[in-house]
């Protein structure tokens, strides 16, 4: 977004500069991040499946019938599977629906922040001034989103096509459609991020009750065949218009009526959010709850003089952005219950499966229900990790838009508020790691599993590390770029960790490479405890991650 009084804005109002282009720019620095990270990570993906077909016993067929029953019973996470003994098969199934809402989740917290987030920074007001229309300006961050999601696409499909090339399947047509796909996919959850901020007071919380409904919506996709004769709400998730033209699968053809929906899904909603800012107030809910009929203008935190909630700026930042968080917490506890009640039929596959006896090692007195638990702790970490993000993407907002600088009247120094903002998330990572802890419990209960609580205790509290030791990382990067560079970088490169942990025992990576996953410190707390070296690294991350945030805050004349 463009800085309120920053020189594209300025030139945005006197009309010299369209407002289009210059949230086009704001936006490089994430987009350029995505097409490095992911275009090259999925082109070496093909060099590791090659290695990995040519080791295999029994070749690509063998290979795709062992996958394929792992794939089926893992269908709620990934989606449907078909022709894996194909690089276009597995690649579709392994990577393009995880990409597509890797990508959907930064996408929308973008949404949230270019209607709502330029509000509370003072942009619109100013825009308002010089006479321009309200609704050019959702049609410009609109344009300018699309023009940065359209350069994010090619870097996709250039990764998808230079992987099948290398794994000797050549298929740049296919490879520049699915990108194409995912791109209209994360569209459309920019566009549900604009729209449901017209609904909330924050952009935080309406970030947040976006994110659950893509969560759900996610899953809705996946579990459809499983679902009987409520199988017709498959038709409301976007996901499962994406998953009908998988062109990278031999055989396959571009769906033309799901792209279609796919498009409107993506363009559509931008007419809703047009008349809801015609009708609401600036800074106002879209449905005011004040009993009189007026405008809703209470902040979001109200606080008094002398209480804890105005000497302490981390408690004042929880209070303003409880709603964000308990609503991180629900879709975050929902994804894991249903991840745990499908416990029971993974666990059953997995037990005939010859590719998962090679990639896995059972321990002596467990079960594959264990064995299950132990591989999807990982996703038990991508909460707490999304959760980051989303934090990072409002510090950046806050320093860009000299909010920072306003909260040092009342908070002190640069390097308390830095440290109070690594406070605030923290806490923020401990309920949501909770939360997580629930829907394991809820999911077992549910489908009559029997967990391990010192297992389950394990997993909640390396959760709470990884996620504060990626916060640390996060508050050094923001504090060092003060801009959307640090977000974009810091989701691609955790998209990328999350991608190396899950596939290095397929494709038998080196160590090293495994070890530059901060995934790989946090390790399989459900099977075992972490070891000693990646707890002390997470540790360190934080901590030194926090006092360099800090370190550097103080030296600096301004956080702006």
């Amino acid at each position: 977004m463009p800085r309120t009084g920053s020189p594209q804005l300025r030139s945005a109002v006197r009309g010299r500069f369209p407002l289009a282009a210059s949230a086009a720019w704001s936006h490089r620095w994430g987009a350029l991040a995505w097409v490095a990270g992911t275009g090259g990570f999925l082109a070496y993906f093909g060099i590791g499946y090659e290695t990995q077909i040519r080791s295999f016993e029994g070749g690509a067929a063998a290979f795709g019938i062992a996958a394929t029953a792992v794939a089926q019973a893992m269908r709620p996470l990934s989606g449907p599977s078909d022709r894996l003994d194909t690089y276009g098969g597995y690649v579709t199934y392994h990577n393009a629906s995880l990409v597509a809402l890797l990508l959907s989740l930064w996408a929308l917290i973008q949404g949230a922040q270019a209607i709502r987030g330029w509000e509370e920074r003072g942009g619109m007001e100013l825009w308002l001034a010089t006479g321009r229309r309200r609704w050019i300006v959702v049609r410009d961050q609109w344009l300018g989103f699309g023009a940065a999601l359209s350069a994010i696409a090619l870097g996709v499909a250039i990764g998808f096509g230079a992987g099948a090339a290398v794994a000797e399947e050549p298929n740049w047509g296919g490879a520049a459609i699915v990108a194409a796909e995912i791109a209209l996919v994360a569209g459309t959850f920019f566009a549900l991020g604009v729209v449901v901020t017209q609904v909330t007071s924050t952009a935080r919380a309406g970030a947040g009750l976006a994110t659950a409904v893509m969560v759900g919506l996610y899953l809705l996709g996946n579990l459809a065949p499983e679902l009987g004769p409520f199988a017709w709400v498959r038709f409301f998730s976007p996901f499962f218009y994406f998953q009908q033209s998988r062109v990278l699968i031999p055989g396959y053809s571009v769906d033309y009526v799901a792209t279609a929906v796919l498009a409107a899904t993506a363009t559509a909603p931008m007419a809703v959010a047009i008349l809801a800012l015609g009708r609401r107030d600036i800074g106002g809910r879209l449905w005011p709850r004040d009993e009189a009929g007026s405008p809703a203008s209470t902040p979001p935190c109200r606080v008094r003089i002398g209480t804890p909630w105005q000497r302490d700026a981390w408690l004042a930042d929880l209070r303003s952005q409880w709603l964000s968080i308990s609503l991180w917490a629900l879709a975050s506890g929902v994804f894991m219950a249903l991840i745990v009640a499908v416990a029971k039929q993974v666990a059953s596959v997995w037990e005939s499966s010859d590719l998962i006896r090679q990639l896995f090692v059972r321990l002596p007195g467990t079960t594959f229900v264990d064995q299950y638990m132990g591989y999807v702790t990982i996703l038990a970490a991508l909460a707490p990790v999304a959760f980051v993000v989303t934090e990072a993407s409002r510090w950046v907002a806050d320093l860009g838009e000299g909010r920072a600088e306003a909260q040092l009247s009342v908070f002190g120094s640069r390097s308390r508020l830095v440290l109070e903002w690594a406070l605030s998330a923290v806490a923020g990572i401990i309920v949501v790691s909770l939360a997580v802890l629930a829907g394991c419990l809820i999911g077992a209960a549910s489908a009559g599993v029997e967990l391990r609580a010192d297992s389950l205790v394990r997993t909640t509290a390396a959760a709470t590390l990884l996620g504060s030791g990626i916060c640390g990382i996060a508050l050094l990067a923001v504090v060092v770029f003060r801009s959307g560079f640090a977000v974009g970088a810091l989701a691609a490169a955790l998209g990328i960790g999350f991608f190396v942990s899950v596939l290095a025992p397929l494709f038998r990576w080196p160590d090293w490479v495994v070890r530059l996953s901060p995934f790989d410190a946090f390790g399989t707390p459900y099977a075992a405890v972490p070891r000693p070296s990646g707890i002390a690294l997470l540790a360190a991350l934080a901590v030194i991650g926090a006092a360099g945030a800090a370190l550097v805050a103080r030296r600096r004349s301004s956080l702006s």
